[in-house]
């Protein structure tokens, strides 16, 4: 019964470690990161690039129903 606790203890130290690196990296990220997987660290974001054109914006309809 006594490995059993060290297990359990064990366990609880290691998911309040994991946690806290979570919390780490979420609040003091890289520089220059963006926050994301995609690989884009080096590019500069200057307000006039967006992920979809203006154009593009609007209410989709579906087609056929």
């Amino acid at each position: 019964m006594e490995w059993q606790w060290g297990f359990a203890l064990a366990c609880v130290i290691v998911a309040v470690m994991y946690i806290a690196r979570a919390t780490w990296r979420a609040w003091h990220p890289k520089p220059g990161a963006c926050g994301g997987g995609c690989g884009c660290k080096s590019k500069a974001v200057d307000g006039t690039q967006s992920f979809v054109a203006s154009e593009q914006l609007g209410v989709l309809r579906r087609r056929g129903i």
